[in-house]
């Protein structure tokens, strides 16, 4: 694992926030995995769930309304 896939997946992170999406998926990798308990145990991140091979579904729960 290097640095550029990390970098990759904290870009894939912030993007998903700016677009006010409540569910999204990474790559499977123990860093990884242990990046977004770092990010929950500070309150950036609500829940981790390490999944399977597909990723989660589109459904219209994912995005978050606008206040």
């Amino acid at each position: 694992m290097s640095l550029v896939n990390l970098a990759a997946v904290c870009s894939h992170l912030n993007n998903a926030t700016k677009a006010r999406l409540g569910l999204t998926s990474i790559p499977n990798s123990n860093l990884h995995l242990k990046l977004c308990q770092a990010l929950q145990n500070s309150g950036y991140i609500s829940s981790v769930v390490r999944g399977g091979p597909t990723p989660p579904p589109d459904t219209p729960y994912s995005r978050i309304p606008y206040s």
